[in-house]
């Protein structure tokens, strides 16, 4: 949060970050149930660089500027927000509340800003969905590995099949796919450890060196992908991006876009 001159954190996210950045964690009076308010705080002119060593530490960060000058009242317009590091204007007439609003949400995959990025590196994020099939069928294992690079405008989707009982040769394809796109971080769904059989949600995490995200269920819902998809490079059918039947590379896809349209606000 915006306060001032600093760029403030409260609660476990304040004790997160000054774990992280080595800096002084303080408080701030007490909440409604009379526990003491953890805060830690970086000044804003040097706040690119700390937000840096956050996201190359696997966290994601929501910055919240102050988009107007405080009023009584909460409904009047605010002013465009500012960018990050630019130092704001100060108004004797302020008084009350401050304002402030969401204005980005930086992750390890989809930073785009240069001053953010460690050199030689390009951030991308990859999706993985998996159709494990039910006890007794014969049908295949199936995964779908997408990579979103937001810098490039490129996405890119490789599926996967093994037999129905070959976890070992689906996750060995797996690890050859996730070694070539390299991702700086990996979304799943967050019903894909609710998955009977193997916990690919714990073995992901085993496996990447990567932070590993949870989404909504819903963002790789199969059924309304081909939509989403359909929306995003305004074509009626999916045929021409050579997807139109792979389900798990349409829901994969989707769940990409979903995550970009969140954290690039």
């Amino acid at each position: 949060y915006r306060m001032g001159d600093f760029y403030e954190l409260f609660f476990e996210d304040a004790k997160r970050a000054a774990q992280i950045l080595d800096i002084t964690l303080t408080r701030r009076g007490t909440d409604k149930a009379g526990n003491t308010i953890a805060m830690a705080g970086v000044p804003f002119h040097a706040a690119d660089s700390y937000m840096a060593r956050l996201i190359a530490a696997g966290q994601t960060v929501v910055v919240c500027e102050q988009v107007d000058d405080a009023s009584n009242d909460a409904a009047s317009p605010s002013s465009a927000p500012s960018a990050i590091g630019d130092k704001q204007k100060k108004s004797s007439k302020a008084t009350g509340i401050m304002r402030r609003e969401v204005v980005k949400t930086l992750t390890a995959g989809t930073i785009t800003d240069d001053a953010l990025i460690a050199p030689n590196h390009t951030p991308t994020v990859v999706a993985i969905d998996i159709e494990t099939p039910k006890a007794n069928s014969k049908q295949p294992l199936q995964a779908a590995i997408s990579q979103m690079d937001l810098a490039a405008g490129t996405l890119t989707t490789q599926t996967l099949s093994a037999n129905h009982n070959d976890i070992e040769g689906l996750q060995a394809q797996m690890l050859t796919v996730l070694a070539r796109f390299a991702p700086s971080e990996c979304i799943i769904s967050e019903a894909l450890g609710e998955q009977t059989g193997e916990n690919w949600s714990l073995w992901l995490r085993q496996s990447l060196d990567c932070p590993i995200i949870e989404v909504a269920a819903n963002d790789f819902h199969r059924q309304h992908a081909s939509a989403t998809l359909c929306q995003q490079f305004d074509v009626q059918r999916l045929d021409g991006l050579g997807i139109s039947d792979a389900t798990l590379a349409q829901s994969s896809c989707a769940a990409l876009i979903h995550y970009a349209r969140q954290t690039q606000q």
